[in-house]
């Protein structure tokens, strides 16, 4: 049995029907290589811009302005990678979602920040412990803050505080946790808690119960509870000015 080597330098040969049966799909081929090149190189422009999304803090024209802003380069050659990066970082948007719909649509879907609390002087915290600064700050939220790292665990001890305290004497507006890792509480009636170190959950007893009864009918005139003592807690006095200026507003 002989062995037989093709060069693959040298033509195939075809029959007429063979090139006849080819034809059309070569024809095919070109054309839409021609096509493809042609549309590639002239770079067709976005004409639908397709938003999806909440928009409660975000306005559509935000994401037309960062969209526009990366147009020039057309349809094919847009970075879509680029422009959600882009988006992501408009205050408000936790996430983003860019796809290119056929034939020149642009479909865009964003969620938006959950803001659970204000953090800090200028922040706020979203449910999902991300830290954004926006334009403005909503009014109404818990004052939320601690050092840098801290969200996840000011955010569980907030929860966990909050609903103890809910529709008691002491419902809580704000918690901060300092550098020195000391609880700080502050009540609807501007009542400072001092919880200390540790799980400030321990020091709930003695504020719902001693603290309470001996406080209830002068909390106008409180300043702060020191909770920090192992068989007791501590009052700080508003001044007399200060405290009358409180009982006339309560």
């Amino acid at each position: 049995m002989s062995a037989s080597t093709m060069n693959w330098h040298e033509p195939m040969p075809l029959r007429a029907g063979r090139l006849r049966r080819l034809a059309p799909m070569l024809a095919l081929l070109v054309l839409a290589t021609f096509a493809a090149q042609s549309y590639l190189g002239a770079g067709p422009q976005v004409q639908r811009l397709d938003l999806q999304g909440a928009f409660l803090n975000i306005a559509p024209a935000e994401i037309q302005a960062v969209v526009s802003s990366r147009l020039r380069p057309g349809f094919f050659a847009l970075d879509l990678e680029a422009l959600r990066l882009d988006i992501e970082a408009l205050p408000w948007v936790a996430r983003a979602r860019v796809d290119r719909a056929w034939p020149n649509t642009l479909s865009i879907e964003i969620w938006e920040h959950q803001a659970l609390a204000q953090w800090g002087e200028q922040a706020l915290l979203s449910a999902d412990g991300s830290v954004f600064v926006p334009a403005a700050l909503p009014i109404g939220l818990p004052l939320l803050a601690g050092p840098s790292g801290s969200q996840a665990q000011v955010q569980t001890a907030w929860k966990q505080l909050a609903a103890a305290l809910d529709a008691s004497l002491f419902e809580l507006v704000g918690l901060r946790l300092d550098a020195r890792d000391n609880w700080l509480a502050l009540t609807r009636g501007g009542i400072e808690l001092r919880l200390g170190r540790g799980d400030p959950l321990l020091r709930l007893p003695v504020l719902l119960g001693p603290a309470q009864r001996a406080l209830q009918h002068r909390l106008d005139e409180v300043a702060y509870i020191d909770l920090r003592h192992d068989n007791g807690f501590a009052v700080g006095w508003r001044p007399p000015a200060e405290a009358a200026k409180e009982s006339s507003n309560a």
